[in-house]
């Protein structure tokens, strides 16, 4: 049973060129040979929800693994991840729990566990600041970079487009509250300080492409915290706020604040 909601929202900046990437059906002579990822019907940029929450997973996988076994899926392209293999250890488990599992094990046919964490595409916020002014052209950076043979030293050229810094975006995600059963509630505290910790450690690392060569540097603020019964009406924590912004340690103080009604 659903009790509730706890919807977080805020803004994502870029502090350094960001990079998502798309397929390119054709490279010109002198065009970009990586362009960023684009909402088909107005061409502006954004962040894809499947690549913050796929950077959050990844995080928090590498975070909780207690040993290589720990990466038991392939995950395309030679790379390793953690899924459990059917919804009983799902439950238990601070990854599967959030971000969910096919339950892919043998004889596990329907034994999925559905993601608790919701995280919602950011779309640009500040279209007006990053536009040309005459012609209202979104400004995007074609950034030249040399691939160096080390035994040759011939250069292999590439052009990346990149979103540039003092671009923002909304960050918006919804963790769903389920009726307290098995220790859904304590899952739900452990799940609040993860998601938090997470936030703050994407600043430290970064989020898109070649983020090791300084692409993707970006700034988490939060404007609300707040918990939301299944009826709409409040449940506690911190609201939207127009004004300004929520500290990650505000917001990790409202744990334990927020109180779900179980409705008839």
């Amino acid at each position: 049973m659903i009790l509730g909601h706890i919807l977080i929202e805020g803004q994502i900046k870029c502090l350094t060129g960001m990079h998502i990437g798309t397929s390119s059906d054709t490279i010109e002579i002198g065009g970009i040979d990586s362009p960023v990822v684009r909402n088909p019907v107005d061409r502006m940029p954004y962040i894809p929800g499947s690549s913050l929450k796929g950077k959050m997973r990844s995080m928090i996988e590498r975070w909780k693994a207690p040993n290589p076994g720990y990466f038991n899926r392939d995950g395309g392209g030679g790379c390793k991840r953690h899924e459990c293999n059917d919804n009983k250890s799902a439950a238990s488990c601070e990854v599967c729990s959030l971000f969910g599992s096919t339950g892919f094990g043998q004889n596990n046919s329907g034994s999925n566990m559905p993601g608790r964490l919701i995280v919602w595409d950011g779309m640009l916020t500040n279209k007006e600041e990053m536009s040309e002014k005459d012609g209202g052209l979104l400004i995007t950076e074609a950034k030249m970079e040399n691939a160096i043979d080390r035994i040759t030293a011939a250069a292999h050229p590439r052009t990346i487009e990149r979103v540039p810094a003092g671009a923002t975006f909304s960050l918006k995600m919804v963790l769903r509250v389920d009726k307290n059963n098995n220790g859904n509630e304590i899952a739900c505290h452990k799940h609040h300080d993860n998601i938090i910790f997470l936030l703050s450690l994407l600043e430290k690392d970064g989020l898109g492409g070649n983020v090791s060569r300084g692409y993707g540097q970006v700034e988490i603020k939060l404007t609300r915290f707040e918990g939301v019964n299944i009826n709409d009406t409040v449940a506690g924590g911190l609201p939207l706020k127009l004004d300004g912004f929520y500290t990650f340690e505000e917001c990790k103080d409202v744990k334990g604040k927020i109180f779900f009604q179980e409705l008839n």
